[in-house]
């Protein structure tokens, strides 16, 4: 069984960006022959890629592209996927301390309603490692 598992191909990580539904995992699944025991939660497959530091760059870039292609840009899909690189790197707890920002106040920055502040995700950045770069 670990052979099999090994032998997976993960997707690319931009399908990731757009949180697919339970529906379309499944499919997924179907479709590679995956059974949801060998797989797991897509969840956790996703947070288990993002730990690598270049694959959550990659997911990051391809969020924040993701925005900026419609016409009225929006920062939902890359405040979900920092999110996710947040919890795959050591969490919100982690990240309050490495900050010194609150908890409550990470996860309403974070959360869908809010336009973040350039300065706080600056200080998220730092202390996920990550630089800003502007081509």
């Amino acid at each position: 069984m670990e052979e099999e598992i090994e032998k997976i191909t993960p997707p690319d990580l931009s399908l990731c960006l757009q949180e697919l539904h339970d529906e379309e995992v499944e499919w997924y699944k179907m479709q590679s022959g995956i059974s949801r025991k060998l797989m797991g939660s897509y969840q956790d497959f996703l947070l288990s890629h993002l730990k690598d530091k270049d694959k959550a760059v990659a997911y990051l870039n391809d969020a924040l592209e993701h925005d900026l292609k419609f016409e009225k840009p929006s920062e939902q899909i890359f405040l979900i996927a920092l999110r996710n690189v947040i919890l795959a790197q050591g969490g919100i707890s982690s990240l309050s301390k490495k900050t010194g920002l609150g908890r409550e106040s990470l996860y309403k920055t974070l959360s869908a309603t809010c336009n973040p502040k350039l300065n706080t995700l600056l200080l998220i950045f730092k202390a996920l490692g990550l630089k800003i770069t502007i081509t």
